[in-house]
């Protein structure tokens, strides 16, 4: 996976995972995926806080279950993609999907 095109199928895999989590009259649904690297002993962790609106309120909630397994696999290949062809430490992204599923995404780059 390379360039652009494989950003882009990553981060799609994140968003489908979000749309099945979310239920049905949803309006718009956040999720925050984390990835820490420990330098020390090259240990990765990932995480994810998703919630989705409905009448206007953020309802906290789970990422589907097991269809979040690939957190562990799609959110390091994402980092280390970009790290590669830009050299951006991220250490956060959030994605927002709307009622029409458009995504605005947000990287939070880490502090040298």
């Amino acid at each position: 996976m390379d360039g652009f095109t494989g950003q882009q199928a990553l981060l799609d895999q994140l968003c489908d995972l979000m749309r099945k989590s979310a239920p049905d009259g949803h309006e718009a649904c956040r999720c925050v995926f984390r990835y820490d690297f420990q330098p020390e002993d090259g240990s990765i962790s990932t995480g994810a806080r998703f919630s989705y609106q409905r009448d206007g309120a953020w309802v906290p909630a789970q990422l589907l279950f097991p269809d979040r397994g690939i957190l562990v696999t799609v959110i390091p290949k994402l980092h280390s993609l970009m790290m590669g062809q830009t050299g951006g430490d991220w250490r956060a992204l959030t994605i927002d999907l709307d009622r029409a599923g458009s995504a605005k995404v947000e990287f939070d780059y880490a502090q040298s």
